[in-house]
């Protein structure tokens, strides 16, 4: 299975202490132990990267860029299609760019599973919301946090975060 990761699951993994961080870190634990690939685009690197950086947290930023440098981790580029896809989903549905380009690569790229905890990305027609009650309204990736949310994506994704349980082998 190929696992697409938002910023902000990144980050509370790899910046954050608590129950995030310990959500995203048994969600990265259960990937690796079922042999699952991990993907990611020079978009989540980046925006991984700014806090550190901005903050000259040279220990931080090198945490980071041994995670995307980690040969587990597929970095791949974002290809015309992502950006043909991502240009109607933010047309449409007034998602935000990087949210238009995460869920665009995913979908591009055809992978299984992509962990958020963006609850927007429901307003999508591909995305059918199957999210806890506890769920509420996402922030922008500026390190805040958001209740569980899982969406099934139509045909090639699901969109789940690492705070609901996942259930394999299901589709939406």
């Amino acid at each position: 299975m190929l696992v697409y990761f938002d910023s902000v699951i990144l980050i509370d993994l790899l910046d954050h202490t608590g129950s995030f961080q310990a959500r995203a870190a048994a969600r990265l634990g259960t990937i690796q132990s079922a042999g699952d690939r991990i993907a990611v685009r020079n978009l989540t690197r980046l925006e991984c990267r700014v806090k550190p950086m901005g903050l000259g947290d040279a220990a931080k930023l090198a945490v980071f860029d041994a995670f995307f440098g980690h040969p587990e981790v597929l970095l791949a580029p974002l290809e015309k299609a992502a950006y043909d896809r991502a240009t109607s989903l933010r047309a449409r549905y007034g998602f935000k760019l990087a949210e238009s380009l995460h869920l665009a690569a995913a979908i591009e790229s055809a992978c299984d599973l992509f962990l958020t905890n963006d609850a927007r990305l429901s307003r999508c027609p591909d995305v059918a919301s199957k999210s806890s009650p506890e769920a509420r309204p996402s922030t922008p990736p500026n390190w805040g946090r958001v209740g569980a949310r899982e969406f099934p994506l139509a045909p090639t994704c699901r969109l789940t975060a690492i705070s609901s349980p996942v259930r394999r082998g299901t589709s939406g």
